[in-house]
């Protein structure tokens, strides 16, 4: 694919940005849009146009078995005719007639990423792509060899860096073999994509350099990883309009474990790498400085709720938080207390994520009688002396 992909797919388009941006946003709109689109893609690129029509008449029966096949079929004509057949581990969704999302397994030839970078750069059936999702692999510089290879800038919504992002960025299970542990550079993502609104990245034990990038579009950034080496990466991103930051700290490494039986033990999960309020501060302060921020998350954690909790007092941030995510950490029953107590000092709280927390069904109850508030990921369950809270179980 690397060699045969042509530089520019389609030409350039001639409709108005505005028309472009618009569809990009407003995703609940109608298919008109993308009509209009294709009528101005009939000159430069007839078979992408009679794509898009084709996805857009397709809307009108979804439950179309039949349709559906014939509709794969025509992308599948369209992919090998104007780029040629995808290399393994790269996954293609489309949304009336365009690619809407690229996943990038780490197992990818290098010269394929670039191969399909390029393509998205260029336009053509990516040009309103809204996520990629881009496997890091376990060597050394791989993601900035591979965009330093890409020359030009895509108007990508959302992005996601790592390994185990492939469906939610919060399923994945750790395993020592999967680690990630090669240095790596995202300096050249913020270059290339540098209307990013959305970013989730899981560097594994890898010491990924992010540089100072200024983002003034990004809304919502996500550090998911179990191996939390220093969080000065994200103390470096300059996003003023942030809506959104959830870190994992870094301290449990096999909360809801996949194997059926394994109950990990508390209390040794407590006893390795544990973090306090003298390294979270940091985080804390960089949230206070992000006047738009709603959504905070403390993820992964399973340190003293009491000690940590004890400061939100002192932090504007939690003066205006909406939405506390506390995703795959451990809720004991000093934690509830602490967090009960705390309550006062979160007055513009609506929602507590608890996805996949390790606790039982008296803490959430108890947590949702002193909230009042939305707790998400939790599922009607039988009481049992530990639970991992789930919206998948």
């Amino acid at each position: 694919m690397g060699e045969s992909l042509p530089t520019h797919l389609g030409g350039p388009l001639d409709t108005p940005d505005a028309l472009l941006e618009q569809l990009r946003t407003d995703r609940d709109a109608g298919p008109e849009g993308h009509l209009v689109l294709a009528d101005a893609l009939e000159e430069s690129d007839p078979d992408l146009a009679a794509l898009v029509r084709a996805d857009c008449a397709l809307e009108a029966a979804p439950d179309d078995a039949v349709a559906q096949r014939k509709a794969d079929a025509r992308r599948a004509a369209y992919l090998r005719k104007h780029i040629g057949e995808l290399p393994k581990g790269v996954e293609l969704g489309w949304r009336r007639g365009l690619v809407d999302t690229v996943t990038v397994a780490s197992r990818t030839a290098e010269k394929d990423k670039v191969a399909i970078l390029q393509a998205i750069v260029a336009g053509g059936p990516f040009r309103l792509l809204d996520q990629l999702t881009i496997g890091l692999q376990g060597r050394a510089n791989t993601l900035a060899r591979t965009l330093g290879a890409v020359s030009g800038t895509a108007p990508l919504r959302a992005i996601r860096l790592g390994q185990g992002l492939y469906e939610e960025p919060y399923r994945r299970v750790y395993d020592d073999f999967e680690r990630l542990d090669a240095d790596d550079d995202l300096t050249l993502v913020w270059e290339r994509f540098p209307a990013l609104a959305e970013v989730v990245v899981d560097p594994g034990l890898a010491q990924l350099r992010m540089g100072a990038p200024e983002l003034p579009a990004l809304r919502s950034f996500a550090w998911v990883s179990p191996y939390l080496d220093e969080l000065a990466p994200v103390l470096r991103l300059k996003a003023p309009n942030l809506e959104r930051l959830v870190v994992w700290t870094g301290q449990v490494k096999h909360v809801n474990w996949s194997n059926e039986g394994y109950e990990p033990e508390l209390d040794q999960q407590r006893g390795h790498g544990l973090v306090g309020y003298a390294k979270l501060r940091k985080l804390f302060e960089h949230a206070d400085g992000l006047p738009r921020l709603t959504t905070f998350g403390v993820a992964n954690y399973a340190g003293d709720w009491a000690e940590l909790a004890g400061h939100f007092q002192a932090h504007p941030v939690f003066q205006r938080i909406e939405v506390l995510d506390l995703t795959r950490g451990h809720l004991l029953d000093d934690d509830v207390a602490a967090l009960i107590a705390a309550r006062p000092h979160l007055p513009a709280l609506k929602r507590l994520v608890l996805d996949d927390v390790h606790t039982t069904y008296a803490r959430v109850e108890a947590l949702r009688d002193a909230f009042h508030v939305d707790i998400d990921g939790v599922e009607t369950f039988e009481p049992s002396q530990f639970y991992y809270v789930s919206a998948q179980e």
